[in-house]
C-alpha cells in the first residue's frame, strides 16, 4: 500500500467518512512493523495526515489513541 496512489485513497476514504473520529496509534502486542520497516516510513502521506488532522487523546499501558481535530 505504500504507493502514493493507495495512500492518497485512504487519506481521502478518512477525509470523507467524518464519522472516524479517533485514531488507534498503537496496541501492546500488535506490529506495526511490516517486513521491519514501520508503518510511518511505509506510508509517510498517510502518516503526515495523521500528524495534521488528529492530535493524542489518550495514552495508557501502550494503547496511543489520537482523536481528530479538523
Amino acid at each position: 500500500m505504500g504507493g502514493a496512489r493507495g495512500q492518497r485513497e485512504v487519506i481521502d476514504g478518512i477525509e470523507r467518512n467524518r464519522q472516524i473520529r479517533a485514531a488507534l496509534i498503537a496496541f501492546p502486542g500488535s506490529n506495526a512493523n511490516v517486513d521491519g520497516i514501520p508503518n510511518s516510513e511505509r506510508a509517510p502521506l498517510v502518516w503526515t495526515y495523521l500528524q495534521q488532522h488528529f492530535k493524542p487523546a489518550f495514552t495508557e499501558d501502550g494503547v496511543i489513541f489520537w482523536r481528530r481535530v479538523s
